[in-house]
């Protein structure tokens, strides 16, 4: 079985009559955030769904999954690490990240 390692960032837009970060950090309720039980069971579902042969392929099906999940994310980055890649050579891991846009 091969074990994939993810890591996620994921960032919203505030709308721009919030103009000091104070201010919009002040503004921000608890609807507005992303809850982080549901984004893990959104990732969870993804790696352990449906076979995929590239990592890049992945890592889009992760972003695109959470920007439908979470209207608030505008951008979604997401980076997957696959140690003990079949590579010729000596590495740790391989890894690659890719940015979506909802």
């Amino acid at each position: 079985m091969t074990r994939r390692n993810s890591s996620v960032s994921a960032s919203s837009s505030m709308p721009n009559s919030m103009s000091s970060p104070a201010r919009r950090w002040k503004a921000i309720s608890i609807n507005d955030t992303v809850n982080y039980g549901i984004a893990f069971t959104v990732i969870e579902q993804i790696v352990t769904g449906k076979r995929r042969y590239l990592i890049e392929s992945l890592a889009l099906d992760i972003a695109k999954g959470l920007c439908e999940t979470f209207p608030q994310i505008r951008r979604a980055k997401i980076t997957v690490r696959k140690p003990n890649a079949p590579v010729p050579g000596v590495l740790d891991f391989v890894q690659v990240s890719v940015e979506h846009f909802a």
